[in-house]
Order: structure tokens, then C-alpha cells, then sequence
């Protein structure tokens, strides 16, 4: 699933606990070929553990007491369960009400942007995991609200409504125009990843499954394409293999731009909303995040593309 850490931590009070609570109902937990070993998990708070027992391995993730806002961790079980059922997550063994979830072990080592850029065949599978579960018809109990978040996050960063976000006149005008346009003829929401990294993408080279689902929710079908067009840095070309395995460009690549504009201003208004004690660690993110929904918004066909939204 990932790397073991070069360190092995002691597992914490939370892991344990949620081991003895698992084993009640799932006995072969007691049966323990060795101590659970922490697994690095990016740049995750969650603490994940791989758990030998003498019928097999799994997956123990224990996040933070106190979960991010927006995570809802009940339709986050919701999600990794349809994962789970469809063939593109790893097994659900179980899910608790405070995050814990404990899950198959997968051999498969997460993709990373440099491995995503340089294989065609990744980006393929990962747009074949997406058509699966946009294309499944089932429902998860909440939407992503795009907007309601960056909202939410620029409020958190100037309670007052004064102050600067850095974002330019012409990114606010797009951003404001997405806005009204999709709320004029939304598509047909989906259930959807929203958090679709590339690290939260277990790959063995056949299959791509899918991790890591504390954001999702129904959403519209550009977001998750256009999440991974981001994080991985796609260029052109690797972008149109993405749409063009995705159920046969579906989704155009103008409606990509706009949603990659999307994506990477909530990034960054979600950076700026952090202390600056979280926010130091990553100041290059934040404004490669800012340059690419710049660059788009300046892009001479932007209102092309945000008129056929």
C-alpha cells in the first residue's frame, strides 16, 4: 500500500484500541505474526499501520481526533465501502464513527506525479477506476460544494472581509462567471473522489484502486479528471489521454480548464486559511496552485470555455 517508515513507530493508544475493538468481531485480528508496523502515509496526519496476522494483512488507518472541516466521516464509510463493492478501493473490513477504518492489505505502491507523467497506461487506468464509480449510478449522502468551501476558507482567512487572498482581478471576474454558469445548467452529479492526488492512487501496474476518500461526496464529473489533471501536472497530451480514456471524452477539455481553475483556487484558498505554522511547510504548492488558476484565467479562450459550461 505504501512504504514501510525507516522508523517504526511505537503504535499509538488510538491504533491499539481500535485493534482490540476490531477483533471482536473479526477474531483473526488477535492472531498477530508480528507488532503493526506505521506506514508513511505523504503528507497525511492520518497515522496508517500495516497489521500481519496469520490469515492475511491489513490496512489500519487512525486519523486525528479532530477532523478537518468538510471531512464527514460517515459518508467518507459511505465512500470507501462503493469503493470497496465496485471493485476500485481495497476491501472494507471495517469502519468506525470517529474515522478509523480498517481495510485489505494491497500490494500496490501509490503513484506519484513523476510516475503518472511517464506512463500513459497509468493515466488510463486511473480514468478507467473513475468511469467506474462516476458511471455506477449509486448516491453518497452529501455534495461537494465547491464554492461554499472557498467561501468558507476566504472568510477563515479575513473574518472581516478585508485583507488579501493575492488573487487577481481577472481570476475573481472567471471564478464568479464559473460560479453563475454552473448553477444555470449544472450536470448530473456523480458520486465522486474529490481528493484525487496521485498518492491517493494504489497502482500495481494492472489495476488502480482508490484511497483516502475524507473529502468525497456527489459532485460534478470534471472535478475528480480535473484533480489529477492538477496534482499530476498533465501537459496537454496527457490530459486529452486522460479524457479521451474517460468515457470517450465525455468531459471536454475546455470544461477541464475551468475545473482545474477551480481546483487549484480552492487549494490555494485553502492554504491561505492554514497558521502559519502549517502554511511555511508549504509556500511552493501554494503558489503553483495560485500561477496555474492565474494562468488559465488569463487564457484568451476562457470565456469560450466558461460559456459552454
Amino acid at each position: 500500500m505504501s512504504e514501510r517508515s525507516s522508523d517504526i513507530d511505537p503504535i499509538s493508544a488510538r491504533a491499539k484500541a481500535a485493534i482490540i475493538s476490531a477483533s471482536r468481531s473479526h477474531p483473526e485480528l488477535r492472531a498477530l505474526t508480528g507488532p503493526p508496523v506505521r506506514i508513511r502515509a505523504g503528507g497525511s496526519s492520518n497515522q496508517v499501520y500495516r497489521v500481519d496476522t496469520q490469515v492475511g494483512s491489513f490496512a489500519l488507518r487512525v486519523p486525528p481526533p479532530q477532523a478537518e472541516p468538510f471531512v464527514d466521516r460517515r459518508v467518507e464509510a459511505e465512500a470507501v465501502a462503493l469503493a470497496s463493492r465496485l471493485g476500485i478501493g481495497p476491501e472494507l473490513v471495517r469502519a468506525e464513527d470517529d474515522g478509523v477504518l480498517l481495510t485489505g492489505w494491497v500490494d500496490a505502491p501509490p503513484l506519484s506525479a513523476e510516475r503518472l507523467r511517464s506512463d500513459p497506461q497509468a493515466i488510463q487506468r486511473v480514468a478507467g477506476s473513475l468511469q467506474v464509480l462516476h458511471g455506477s449510478g449509486c448516491q453518497l449522502s452529501r455534495r461537494f460544494e465547491i464554492f461554499a468551501m472557498v467561501d468558507s476558507y476566504r472568510r477563515e482567512l479575513h473574518p472581516s472581509g478585508q485583507g488579501d487572498d493575492h488573487w487577481s482581478p481577472r481570476l475573481r471576474h472567471v471564478l464568479e462567471t464559473a460560479r453563475q454558469n454552473l448553477a444555470k445548467s449544472p450536470a448530473p452529479l456523480v458520486p465522486s473522489h474529490c481528493d484525487l492526488i496521485p498518492a491517493n492512487c494504489l497502482d500495481d501496474g494492472s489495476r488502480t484502486l482508490l484511497i483516502d476518500w475524507e473529502y468525497a461526496g456527489m459532485n460534478d464529473p470534471a472535478w475528480d479528471l480535473a484533480y489529477m489533471a492538477l496534482e499530476g501536472e498533465l501537459d496537454g497530451e496527457q490530459r486529452d489521454v486522460l479524457l479521451q480514456s474517460y468515457a470517450g471524452g465525455w468531459v471536454s477539455p475546455g470544461r477541464l480548464q475551468v475545473f482545474m481553475l477551480l481546483c487549484a483556487s480552492l487549494n490555494h484558498a485553502w492554504a491561505l486559511s492554514r497558521s502559519d505554522a502549517e502554511t511555511i511547510l508549504r509556500p511552493a504548492r501554494a503558489e503553483r496552485q495560485l500561477g496555474t488558476a492565474e494562468a488559465i484565467a488569463c487564457d484568451p479562450q476562457v470565456d469560450l470555455w466558461l460559456a459552454a459550461l
